[in-house]
């Protein structure tokens, strides 16, 4: 049950972008540990940011090292901006079209599922490949975007079509289609 709570919540994809844009895990990564400093520095409202952390530590992205300081853990570490992964440029709703209108279409997959038409269609007036047209830095973030996609979710989607689930899967190795991005109804054109 606890697999599926931690599943259905919006907060855990939407803390990882707000510390990115942040620039949180950059900030850590620089020697700025507590967050009273991270607060002045990223002109952020102390309590606010103080819960954010410690959200992030219960994620395991981030160790309290006392009640005031953090560090980043190693698995915080892949979302830091230069990190050879790229997943923080996906991620940052301020530098990253694609992302960030991405981000936009996903909470209409429920009219998508109910109507069969694109959930991008719905949110921004065109089809998915003509907005990419029409905007060439969103055509360029989405290209990087997915270059990192396919790096890090690669192996896991040929893992399930192999029959050989790798370590990140927990699904069953017959449901290969259900998690590839291509067949989500908010993506799909």
């Amino acid at each position: 049950m606890a697999d599926v709570a931690r599943m259905a919540t919006l907060f855990i994809p939407w803390a990882l972008r707000a510390a990115v844009t942040l620039g949180v895990f950059d900030l850590i990564a620089k020697g700025v540990s507590t967050f009273t400093r991270m607060a002045e520095r990223l002109m952020a409202d102390t309590g606010s940011l103080h819960r954010l952390l410690r959200h992030l530590a219960n994620l395991g992205l981030l160790h309290t090292t006392s009640a005031d300081r953090y560090r980043l853990s190693p698995t915080g570490a892949v979302l830091k901006s230069g990190h050879s992964s790229g997943l923080a440029r996906g991620l940052d709703q301020s530098s990253d079209a694609w992302a960030a209108a991405g981000d936009r279409a996903v909470p209409e997959i429920l009219s998508a599922v109910r109507t069969g038409s694109p959930a991008w269609a719905k949110v921004f007036g065109e089809p998915f490949w003509q907005s990419l047209s029409n905007d060439a830095r969103q055509a360029a973030d989405f290209d990087a975007a997915r270059s990192v996609h396919a790096a890090a979710v690669g192996p896991w989607i040929a893992g399930h079509a192999t029959g050989r689930p790798t370590p990140m899967s927990r699904t069953s190795a017959a449901e290969p289609a259900e998690h590839c991005e291509a067949s989500s109804p908010a993506t799909r054109i």
